[in-house]
């Protein structure tokens, strides 16, 4: 049996990894030049804008979608409570003990705010309880104490509770992971699913709103809302879909723009071959392939902007500066920011179209795809 010889089957491999490296090229270029890839798909669009209008397309600007703030800028701190080995021991008298003493573990100290949550929530049942129990004993000297410490801890964890829920909403990492931008924007076939999402920041809306005595979800039941964020970033993807098609359709409203000004493509009202073909684009491009995208990620931005709005005023606390800008910035109703520049650059495109075409006699209608 002839030996192959050592270095020919590296050459061999290296030409196989080269091989192989090759066609993942080919089909990340492939993926590129998808015909459900946003991007490409908008250069496409602007790209025949400019050659059937002869005009050159404004430079395109830089993405305005900001980052999750850090955890250091959002992230409150409630007040760590402590108590002597007596009082501790006292506690037993309510059966606090072993609820007191899980905060205490090791498990109990890096808890997740979620967790940390559901454990203050419980807690919080539990010193109510124990006020009442204490405020009925006979009045001795350690009973009075005892009773006054209970009273001053259940007044300061009640204070806190708010805090604890906005580290486990606005701080929490499933939310800063949710809404990360190291991400792509959203194709058209992964549009429409952010229900699921919608309604675990409702569900988490609503837990803010629970009353003293109603009961407590399980802690699994928790969790399995948390994971709706969890893996997919599409919050983030959403707002940067709203900012590629912002930044994207201003340009080709540019070009139209001054087409309209221009007054040529339909002289006397008669529509002339340029005005036919860019007609054609409005109809074969922007309607059949621009828009159902458009109208799609508006749907997204609309349950998810409603979701966190309802989370936002579910929230007992003056929330920290570095949040309260994102929001400005990202979803609130406000001017500048990425909806409403969103909603603003699809109105003022539908307008730009109308206004050329209009005087041909072509009468476009697109829909409506605000946010």
């Amino acid at each position: 049996m002839t030996a192959i010889p050592r270095a020919n089957t590296r050459c061999r491999a290296g030409r196989l990894g080269a091989a192989w490296a090759a066609v993942a090229l080919l089909l990340a270029l492939a993926g590129c030049s998808s015909p459900d890839n946003p991007t490409s798909n908008l250069a496409d669009y602007n790209a025949r804008l400019s050659r059937v209008l002869e005009a050159e397309l404004p430079p395109a600007a830089a993405t305005r979608v900001p980052t999750w703030p850090s955890s250091a800028d959002i992230t409150l701190q409630p007040t760590d409570v402590r108590v002597g080995m007596f009082t501790f021991l006292d506690f037993g008298r309510c059966g606090l003990l072993r609820e007191i003493s899980e905060r205490n573990s090791g498990l109990g100290r890096v808890q997740a705010p979620s967790q940390r949550l559901l454990y203050e929530m419980r807690l919080l049942r539990g010193l109510r309880h124990c006020s009442e129990l204490t405020a009925g004993e006979p009045d001795s000297g350690d009973a009075r104490e005892f009773a006054n410490t209970v009273r001053q801890i259940l007044e300061l964890k009640t204070r806190d509770l708010p805090l604890v829920y906005w580290n486990a909403t606005f701080g929490a990492a499933e939310l800063r992971e949710f809404f990360s931008v190291s991400a792509l924007p959203l194709r058209r076939n992964e549009t429409g699913a952010a229900g699921d999402a919608a309604n675990a920041l409702a569900w988490l809306a609503a837990l803010g709103r629970l009353s003293p005595d109603a009961p407590l979800p399980a802690s699994e039941a928790m969790e399995q809302h948390y994971y709706q964020l969890v893996g997919t970033r599409r919050g983030g993807r959403t707002w940067l879909s709203l900012d590629l098609a912002s930044r994207e359709l201003d340009r080709g409203t540019y070009v139209l723009q001054r087409a309209a000004a221009n007054g040529t493509l339909c002289p006397g009202g008669a529509p002339t071959m340029r005005a036919q073909r860019l007609r054609n684009v409005f109809t074969e491009i922007y309607l059949a392939r621009v828009q159902p995208w458009l109208s799609a990620i508006a749907g997204d931005s609309r349950v998810l902007g409603d979701a966190l709005e309802k989370l936002w005023l579910a929230q007992q606390v003056t929330a920290p500066p570095a949040l309260a800008r994102y929001r400005e910035a990202v979803w609130a109703d406000a001017p500048g920011s990425v909806r409403e520049d969103f909603n603003n650059a699809v109105r003022n495109h539908a307008l730009a179209w109308k206004s050329v075409l209009g005087p041909c006699g072509f009468a476009p209608a697109a829909p409506d795809a605000g946010s």
